[in-house]
């Protein structure tokens, strides 16, 4: 999955206001970061075969410590707990944010496996029974699963949005917005001795 996974992190944005969406961003992709520089170590593998599933060329045949289940596990509770040392909340809201985002991190492997080939693992050695129910074996199917999945983050976190909510879903609200935008922008802009002076 690729754009899927943001729809978790703005799901986890529209339940938690208070959490950064870009740590969110950056945790719900954290593996896959990971992975690119594992590839660039040569300590995880993967090769391109063309036509090798209809949505991508990647045979990622080599991922032990990135996108198995105990590594996922382990990475979620690294970036959790490493972030939770250098944030300066209160104690309550770091648990929360710790929370937060070990679930997000976990959850790319998760959503990862409907969508791979029989690629992600259940140990760290590579020879353990691989699993994946080959969803980027169908082109459209693969899309729609993306789809639903960021479009129900998109909703959780349009919904929670005390800003855009009101101005975008009531009816006339946008236009209303853009004309009081418009009026206090020309009155921000006037030369002061054209200003209205308000009653005393």
């Amino acid at each position: 999955m690729f754009i899927g996974h943001y729809g978790v992190a703005l799901a986890a944005k529209g339940i938690q206001p208070r959490l950064s969406l870009g740590i969110l961003f950056l945790s719900v992709q954290f593996l896959d970061v990971l992975f690119a520089i594992f590839v660039l170590a040569g300590v995880e593998k993967m090769r391109i075969v063309t036509g090798f599933t209809a949505y991508h060329p990647y045979d990622l045949y080599f991922m032990p410590f990135t996108h198995s289940l105990p590594g996922a596990a382990i990475w979620s509770i690294v970036l959790a707990f490493g972030l939770c040392l250098f944030s300066v909340s209160n104690n309550p809201t770091r648990r929360i944010f710790s929370l937060f985002v070990a679930l997000a991190v976990f959850s790319h492997f998760l959503l990862d496996l409907p969508m791979h080939t029989a690629d992600l693992t259940l140990g760290f050695s590579g020879q353990d029974i691989k699993f994946g129910f080959g969803l980027w074996n169908y082109m459209w199917l693969s899309l729609l699963a993306e789809l639903i999945v960021f479009g129900f983050g998109i909703v959780l976190y349009w919904n929670s949005n005390e800003l855009l909510h009101p101005i975008l879903t009531s009816p006339g609200g946008l236009l209303r917005y853009g004309m009081e935008f418009r009026v206090s922008q020309e009155k921000s802009s006037s030369p002061p001795h054209l200003r209205p002076v308000p009653d005393p």
